[in-house]
């Protein structure tokens, strides 16, 4: 009596017994394999490569409607699988190509310089959490430089959040007239100034987000590389010398600044 193998079967090309390993899944074929193996398919298909093309060219065209609609369907009942699975292949792919990809990027804005410059002009003046994203990540990579350090971290493991977050964070710690409409007006400060750090890691623990904050131009420039500890208390009411700008009026500390530059501007005129 023959003994009959479930492991194995003959491929329908070469006439030889082979391991089910070397033949092709297929769900309508009897047994669930394609009758050729995976080899002989592969010789097959190269036979016929033109030939099948052009069926398929063929096939696509009469039925359009019916393969889109299929697609549809597929689409919709797979999407969240089928969205997570990109996710996965592009960031694999990525990791994998990503000096391909950063010389292609390079090589594009060296060759297109006037279209990138206006794409990315028109996104800074139209969205303001791209331009928030561009502004944080030239801060830091001057930073880097100044210190002629080795950037080896992304600029979003060192934010420590993504822009969406750094976006609220920032935000939420608004003043009364403060919006991303007059985002020029106002600043984003590092509470710890990024020119403080003596060390590539004390750089990166500065660029968290939870150092950031929205400042008045006005109050950032005097603040300067300075550090000022953020009030424990904000409820509590400020000391302010009627006879001295107030230091948190944007309004004051501009006038101060306006009648310094004119008491220098007039002592220099007497001494000429």
């Amino acid at each position: 009596m023959a003994v009959i193998s479930y492991n194995s079967k003959n491929c329908s090309e070469c006439n030889k017994e082979k391991q089910l390993s070397e033949f092709g899944k297929h769900k309508q074929s009897k047994g669930g394999y394609y009758s050729k193996c995976k080899k002989c398919q592969k010789e097959w298909y190269n036979n016929n490569k033109i030939v099948l093309k052009e069926k398929r060219a063929v096939y696509i065209e009469k039925n359009k409607n019916k393969i889109a609609e299929k697609t549809k369907a597929y689409y919709e009942t797979n999407k969240d699988k089928i969205i997570e699975y990109g996710k996965e292949y592009s960031l694999e792919w990525y990791k994998n190509n990503k000096d391909k990809v950063k010389k292609k990027q390079k090589n594009y804005r060296e060759n297109n310089k006037q279209k990138y410059n206006a794409y990315h002009k028109k996104l800074r003046d139209t969205n303001p959490l791209h331009k928030m994203s561009m502004n944080i990540r030239n801060r830091t990579r001057k930073a880097f430089n100044r210190g002629n350090w080795n950037k080896d971290s992304s600029n979003l493991k060192m934010l420590g959040c993504d822009y969406t977050t750094a976006f609220n964070h920032l935000e939420k710690q608004f003043t009364s007239g403060m919006n991303w409409d007059n985002y020029g007006e106002w600043h984003i400060d590092h509470i710890k100034p990024l020119i403080s750090a003596n060390t590539k890691e004390e750089l990166k623990k500065l660029c968290l987000y939870t150092n950031l904050q929205p400042l008045w131009a006005i109050d950032n420039l005097i603040k300067g590389g300075k550090y000022i500890k953020p009030k424990q208390n904000p409820k509590q009411k400020l000391k302010v010398n009627p006879n001295k700008p107030n230091p948190f009026d944007k309004v004051s500390h501009l006038e101060e600044l306006l009648r310094k530059k004119e008491s220098l501007r007039a002592n220099y005129t007497e001494r000429a």
